[in-house]
C-alpha cells in the first residue's frame, strides 16, 4: 500500500474531503491545497500515492506542452474545485451532489486543468459522479445495460443528427456483413440489425476480401479458417457478447479489387455508420493487429493509461479519472479525418480508449470508470465528443 510524503501527510485528507462538494466547507472552493515543482513530484513518486497521481494528472494535462514535465524546476499548484467537468447539472439540487477533487496545474501553461485526483471505490458504487474501481476484463453486462437505457429512455433523439439520415445500405450492391455466429460473410437479411466497426488500418497487410476469395468467406465458419487481425476479431467477440448477431468491416465486408462495387460502398459510408444500431470505436490502436480488449490487470499502474488509482488507506482511493473529451483528441482514430467521421455519423458509439469502455450517444457519455448514468447530470454543454453535443438539435 503506498505511504504519503511528508508534506501529502500534512494536509490529513479524510475521504470526507473528497465526498463533499467543493464548497464544503465555505472557503474550499479555488482554494490552493498543494504546490511544489516536477522535480519534487519525481522524487516522492516512488514512496508517495498522492504524489504519483498527481504527476500522472499533469502527465496527461501537459501532453501538448511536453516541455513543462522535462522541466524538473516547473512550479504547479492544486486547487480544490469540482469533480467530473465533463458533466453538468440538470436538476434541482444537483449541484450538492458534485464531489471534491485536486487539480494540478502547471503555473506556466495555458487555460484550465481538465485531470483531477478524486475519490475511486469499488464498483459496485451507485454515488453520482464517484470513480468506480475497473475489473480486470470490460464489464459486457454494464454496456449491454447502457445500450438498453439508450434504447428506452432517449428514443428518436439518439437517432437524430445533424443531417438528414441517409438510406439503409442493404440496397447497396456488394454489402456484405460478417455472421458472427456462422463465422462467415453473408448478405444481412431485411429488417435485422447489424455493427459497424470503425478502426485504423495501419501500414502492415493483412486478410482482406477479395474476388477471389470471396466464395470461400461464404461458407460456414470460414473466419475460424483464416487469421483476422485482433482489432477485427475483437469486434466479432463483442458484437457477440452483446447479442448482436451481424458486424459490418470494411477491409472484409467490401470486396477490395471489385471495381464494380467498392466505390458505391465508399460513397455509402455515412449510410453504413448513420444506420449502424451500434458503432464499436478502436479508439487506441494505430494498425488492425493491436486489437482492443486485453486484460486490464495492469492498467490502474501503467503510465501509459489513461486510468490511475492508488490506494491512500484501507478503504480509500483516490484516482485520476481520464478526461474523455482530452484523452479522444490525443488518440490515433482522431488523428485520422475518415475515421473520425465514421464515429460523428454514428448515432450510438462504444469506444474502446486506453483499456477503457465508454458508451457515446447523442444524449449520453456513460463510462466504466464513472459513475455518471445518473439522471441528474448530462455532458455538459460544451461537449464535442465524436460530433456529438448534449444541445438540442437545430
Amino acid at each position: 500500500m503506498p505511504h504519503l510524503c511528508a508534506s501529502c501527510l500534512a494536509l490529513g485528507l479524510t475521504r470526507a474531503d473528497f465526498e463533499n462538494p467543493p464548497f464544503v466547507p465555505e472557503g474550499k472552493y479555488h482554494s490552493i491545497a498543494l504546490r511544489g515543482t516536477i522535480g519534487d513530484l519525481r522524487i516522492r513518486e516512488a514512496g508517495c500515492g498522492l504524489c504519483r497521481l498527481l504527476l500522472h494528472a499533469l502527465s496527461r494535462e501537459a501532453r501538448s506542452q511536453p516541455e513543462l514535465l522535462s522541466d524538473r524546476g516547473a512550479d504547479w499548484e492544486a486547487e480544490w474545485m469540482q469533480n467530473a467537468f465533463e458533466y453538468d447539472p440538470n436538476a434541482d439540487g444537483a449541484e450538492a451532489k458534485y464531489g471534491s477533487a485536486l487539480y494540478p496545474k502547471f503555473k506556466a501553461a495555458t487555460g484550465s486543468s481538465n485531470y483531477g485526483v478524486q475519490l475511486v471505490d469499488d464498483a459496485a458504487t451507485t454515488v453520482p459522479l464517484r470513480g468506480r474501481a475497473i475489473s480486470d476484463e470490460v464489464d459486457m453486462e454494464r454496456v449491454a445495460s447502457w445500450i438498453r437505457r439508450c434504447r428506452e429512455e432517449h428514443g428518436p433523439r439518439c437517432v437524430e443528427g445533424y443531417l438528414a439520415a441517409a438510406d439503409h445500405p442493404i440496397g447497396v450492391p456488394g454489402f456484405f456483413v460478417i455472421d458472427v455466429n456462422r463465422k462467415c460473410l453473408t448478405t444481412l437479411p431485411g429488417g435485422m440489425e447489424y455493427v459497424a466497426l470503425s478502426y485504423v488500418w495501419g501500414k502492415s497487410s493483412f486478410v482482406n476480401t477479395t474476388k477471389s476469395n470471396v466464395d470461400l468467406f461464404r461458407i460456414d465458419g470460414a473466419f475460424g479458417r483464416v487469421r483476422l487481425p485482433k482489432t477485427i476479431r475483437d469486434a466479432i467477440e463483442v458484437a457477440a457478447r452483446l447479442r448482436y448477431r451481424f458486424l459490418w468491416v470494411d477491409a472484409v465486408c467490401i470486396v477490395q479489387d471489385d471495381d464494380s462495387t467498392k466505390p458505391l460502398l465508399i460513397r455509402s459510408m455515412d449510410a453504413v455508420y448513420g444506420n449502424a444500431a451500434l458503432t464499436i470505436i478502436a479508439a487506441s490502436g494505430t494498425h488492425a493487429a493491436a486489437g482492443f480488449l486485453r486484460s486490464r490487470n495492469r492498467v490502474n499502474g501503467d503510465p501509459e493509461s489513461s486510468f490511475a488509482v492508488q490506494e491512500i488507506s484501507l478503504g480509500f482511493s483516490l484516482g485520476v479519472i481520464p478526461f474523455l473529451d482530452g484523452e479522444l483528441m490525443h488518440c490515433p482514430h482522431a488523428q485520422r479525418g475518415w475515421t473520425f467521421q465514421e464515429g460523428c455519423r454514428s448515432p450510438r458509439c462504444l469506444v474502446f480508449l486506453d483499456g477503457l469502455a465508454y458508451f457515446v450517444c447523442r444524449t449520453s457519455v456513460w463510462r466504466e470508470d464513472l459513475v455518471a448514468e445518473s439522471s441528474d447530470f448530462s455532458p455538459f454543454e460544451g461537449a464535442n465528443v465524436l460530433g456529438k453535443t448534449s444541445s438540442e438539435w437545430p
